[in-house]
This record gives structure tokens, sequence and C-alpha cells, in this order.
């Protein structure tokens, strides 16, 4: 890339969240160190993960992660979700094992055409852990404010994602200093945009061999994925049950020429990064 079109993006806020002069190797699996253990609510289900450490975390205001969420709960969960805080994320390497409770493992989708899949214990209804198209077959979701992540995350989140779907009935993020966001944020980013830089984002990430598994081959043992059939955007639990929660996008809010050229230069690189990952 051109040393002036790479100063160019560095300088544009649109790509605070893909920092393309700095290595995100910072947080990634160690051999000889510890990984990371993920346990339902109860103790009954554990997975373990090579990483010692996610590769990054955020802070979420999706639907469909609020959602997912306030399904656990409504089917048992102890951890409510909240109305003030973003939901945590936090990616681990797609290397993983089942250490205990496979049997009580099962794989959901929300609704028809979802393309998340989610690992839920369904002993206690705990998240465990979630795949999606994105990822990339490369790293994997989890919750830790729902789950057991142990160590948890040592750091705070490198971002804070889709904004545009935080319910306007819930606690203003500005209320919360999270708006704006200090950081690599990816909150005013079109869907193309966030996209892109997300996706080479994972693309960034090395592979180390540990544990032999994935979160694919996870859910081909567990006998496929059960469609829960939730409405798009509803709400499920307390005042906001039943209610429609996604906020309308804004006047503005699709792809300008900017955008369009940014997510130009990003699908670029992620070729280029796939070819690369393809001759190793």
């Amino acid at each position: 890339m051109p040393v002036a079109l790479r100063s160019n993006l560095l300088q544009r806020k649109e790509f605070d969240a893909f920092p393309l002069d700095r290595p995100l190797e910072r947080n990634w699996a160690d051999g000889n160190r510890m990984a990371t253990s993920v346990s339902c609510a109860c103790g009954s289900a554990r997975l373990r993960f090579h990483s010692p450490a996610p590769a990054f975390t955020g802070e979420c205001c999706c639907e469909d992660c609020r959602q997912a969420c306030e399904w656990a709960e409504t089917m048992g969960c102890k951890a409510k979700v909240s109305h003030s805080d973003p939901t945590l994320l936090a990616y681990y390497q797609n290397d993983m094992c089942v250490e205990a409770g496979r049997e009580r493992l099962r794989a959901f989708r929300l609704r028809e055409g979802g393309e998340s899949v989610r690992i839920v214990a369904t002993c206690c209804y705990s998240p465990m852990c979630t795949d999606h198209p994105a990822y990339l077959k490369r790293v994997v979701l989890t919750f830790p404010q729902l789950s057991v992540v142990s160590p948890p995350p040592a750091t705070p989140p490198d971002m804070l994602m889709v904004k545009q779907e935080w319910p306007t009935s819930f606690t203003p993020l500005a209320s919360t200093g999270r708006d704006p966001f200090k950081g690599r944020a990816f909150n005013t980013h079109s869907d193309a945009l966030f996209l892109a830089t997300f996706v080479f984002r994972v693309l960034s990430r090395g592979r180390t061999g540990g544990l032999g598994s994935t979160v694919q081959g996870l859910v081909e043992s567990l006998g496929g994925v059960h469609t829960l059939g939730l409405p798009k955007g509803q709400g499920l639990v307390g005042p906001t049950k039943g209610q429609t929660l996604t906020p309308p996008p804004p006047a503005g809010a699709g792809l300008t020429p900017i955008r369009v050229a940014g997510v130009a230069v990003l699908a670029l690189g992620v070729i280029l990064r796939a070819r690369a990952l393809k001759t190793r």
C-alpha cells in the first residue's frame, strides 16, 4: 500500500479500529502458557481454549447478542441482561476441546436465516461460545459476563460495536462514558465497513496448534443446530418484553462514497491476507 494512502487511512476516524501500522499479536497464544477455560454457571459443562488470553475483546450493542442473552435468561440463566452496559465479548483462537459435560451442550440459532450458531449449556442455560461466518473459522466468541471464563480477560474492551442498534429506551451510551468511545471504536461504521474491518482483524490472527478441535467440529458432534424462531430485534424480558427494540437507521446511515472506498481498500487487504495465509 502506498505510504501516502496508508497515512490518510490512519488519520480517518473510520479506520481507528484497524491499526494498519502496528502488530496485533500481543494477546495471541503461547504454547508454554496456561490455556483458558469456559464453564457454565453450575459447573457441569466446561470448554478449554488453547489461547491463554483473548485475541481481542469488545462490547456489542447488536440486537442479536442482546436477544440471545435475554433468551438464555428466560430459560434460567442466572446472569441478567443489562440495560446500561453493552454485552461484553471475548474472541479466542478456534482451537478448543470439551473437558466436561458434552451431553449438556446444544447448538442454537435465533431464527431461520440467522448466521450465528450458539453453543449453550442446557443444565443452566449459560451461553458457552458462538460461531459466525465472519469469524472465518479462526476465532470463537465467548460471553465472559454470562459464563465463567478463567482467567477472565485482563484488558479493557478494544472496541464498541454496532452502536446504532443500542435501544433508545436503554441508558444512553453517553451517560456511561461510551459515546464517543475512546479507542479503536467501530461505533460509527456502516455495516459493510464494520464487517470489512472485523474480517481483516480476524485474518490478522496467527494459528497455533494445541488442542486439535474446533467449534465447527463441536457443532457437528452435537447433531445439528436447533432454530428458536425468535422475532428479530424483539425484547424477551422485563418491561421491554414484546417490544421491537432496535432503533430505525438514522438518515444518511448508508454507504457514502468515502465508506465505499474504505470497504474496497479493506477488501483488497482481506484478499491479500488470505492469499498470504494459503502460502504458509
